[in-house]
């Protein structure tokens, strides 16, 4: 048995295009030697004035398999304030991340001049119910001045959707860092499922090549992500991000 025929656009079932301050781009994507389109994506900015940060959530809305094209919701908010219309987007792990973001902490450590900032990035991917089936996170605590990382805290973790049948083959943690003008965090992490699509030879595939984040000295920030389908019924798999800034 193949797979389910690929429509020529599939729209997810997604909120975001409701989003207040809501941006809709497109997004090209690499297609490899095996068929499977691969979309990567990344930022960089300063850290925000007062130290509390931002939320930035970002949603894939629709799919053009042939063309290897997407189209993505994106909104940024002060950490603070997150519209209640946008937190059922946001999955638990990622929720309490903003939540500690919210509360007050000490942003002015001894010795003078020497602060501290905190970032994430997690990487979710959603099965045509929009629940969550695959995920990579990746955090970061830094301390520093504005030309040395003076200290710094890494945090990863992956999950999957084992009562769906998915199961993780491979995978890899890799961090680095201290007394550097940068620290970082990096995952990756592969799945597969052999009951997602019918047929015995269409086991579906989701992988996170790369989540990704990065804090330098004067509380700079870069993050970065790659991530692919393929298999069977793949097409109906797309994938949701929360990063949360200094």
């Amino acid at each position: 048995m193949v797979s389910p025929q690929i429509p020529y656009m599939i729209s997810y079932d997604s909120d975001a295009v409701s989003w207040p301050g809501v941006v809709l781009t497109t997004d090209i994507g690499t297609v490899g030697s095996n068929g499977e389109c691969t979309f990567q994506d990344s930022g960089n900015g300063e850290a925000s004035f007062n130290g509390r940060g931002h939320v930035t959530l970002i949603d894939t809305v629709s799919l053009d398999p042939d063309a290897c094209t997407r189209t993505v919701a994106t909104a940024t908010y002060p950490v603070a304030f997150v519209p209640d219309s946008v937190w059922d987007q946001v999955d638990p792990q990622s929720a309490e991340l903003i939540t500690r973001a919210i509360l007050p902490d000490q942003r002015t450590l001894l010795p003078a001049e020497t602060q501290t900032w905190s970032g994430s990035l997690a990487v979710t991917v959603r099965d045509p119910l929009s629940l969550p089936i695959t995920q990579t996170i990746v955090g970061l605590t830094w301390t520093g001045t504005d030309t040395e990382v003076t200290s710094w805290e890494p945090s990863f973790s992956d999950s999957w959707a084992q009562w769906s049948g998915w199961s993780r083959y491979a995978g890899r943690f890799d961090v680095a860092g201290g007394n550097e003008q940068y620290a970082y965090t990096d995952t990756s992490a592969y799945y597969r499922n052999d009951l997602f699509c019918p047929g015995r030879t269409n086991t579906t595939y989701s992988s996170h090549w790369i989540t990704y984040f990065q804090g330098e000295a004067g509380g700079d920030w870069q993050w970065r992500r790659s991530l692919s389908y393929s298999g069977g019924c793949s097409w109906m798999l797309h994938d949701t991000v929360t990063l949360i800034t200094p």
